[in-house]
């Protein structure tokens, strides 16, 4: 098994997302809160595209890169600004 690129340098995404939620809301975790917050972020992801892959008999590059566009087009979707 080959674990996307997408997947496997998502941490420092997340990380960098926990950072701006604390500074933005002045909340304080503790480093093993931010590890199980981005292993839970992780580990969903990993979960989410490999059962896509497996669904759609795609490879997990794909598989992740479908999740991808999904979540962002949903994204648009909620806050209305897909034209």
């Amino acid at each position: 098994m080959v674990i996307p690129d997408i997947l496997a340098n998502s941490g420092g995404v997340c990380i960098s997302y926990l950072e701006w939620v604390q500074n933005n809301m002045g909340y304080y975790w503790t480093f093993d809160e931010v590890a199980n917050k981005m292993e839970a972020n992780i580990t969903k992801g990993f979960k989410d595209a490999y059962a896509l892959s497996k669904k759609h008999k795609i490879d997990l590059r794909r598989a992740t890169m479908v999740l991808a566009v999904e979540r962002v087009l949903e994204a648009f979707n909620q806050r209305g600004i897909w034209p």
